[in-house]
Order: structure tokens, then sequence, then C-alpha cells
């Protein structure tokens, strides 16, 4: 398997497993790593100041990171946000139809 595969699965892999317990700077400095690579600044104080918003950061990065990869669905799944995220997907997006427009 190559290796530019793997790797961005495995390193997003590391902030969200420190971040379950409980190392909110060890799982920031993992996901600036990441943000490093990909030349964004690093994560704000906001966004490292406490477990929510660290998860919220962690789930950004792995949608930007594993886009494509399928594994969206469980990282929602995990942290129960599906409902969150999935049920405002039409006043998101502009162009999408919602069920009624379709028919």
């Amino acid at each position: 398997m190559n290796m530019l595969y793997v790797w961005p699965i495995l390193f997003c892999l590391k902030p969200r497993l420190t971040l379950s317990k409980g190392n909110l700077s060890k799982s920031a400095e993992l996901v600036n790593i990441i943000r490093h690579r990909a030349k964004l600044p690093d994560l704000t104080a906001d966004k490292t100041a406490t477990k929510d918003a660290m998860i919220e950061a962690v789930l950004h990065e792995r949608r930007l990171e594993l886009a494509m990869e399928g594994e969206r669905w469980f990282d929602l799944c995990r942290y129960g946000k599906v409902e969150q995220y999935m049920n405002t997907i039409n006043s998101r997006d502009e162009g999408r139809f919602t069920a009624e427009e379709s028919v």
C-alpha cells in the first residue's frame, strides 16, 4: 500500500486518540503539525481552549485531510453529531434541492 495514502489516515487518528484521553494540548500540537504540512496557520486559542472546541477542530481537520476517504460519517457518529451536521446540509450548501423541490 502506498504510504502517501496511509499517512494522512494514521496521522489524523493520533489527535483524536490524544483528545479522547483528555490531552488537549498534545492534540492541538498534532493538529497544528497537520495544518503546517498544508501551509495553514496554527489553531487559534478559542479552538483549543475546551474539549468541545478541540473536538470541533479535530473533526474539521479530519474532514479536510480525509476528504473522499469515507471517514466523515464514522467521525460524526462517534461524537454524536450526525443530526447536528446532516440536518442542516440544505441550509449550508447553495444549489441543493430539498426533497419537496425534487418531486
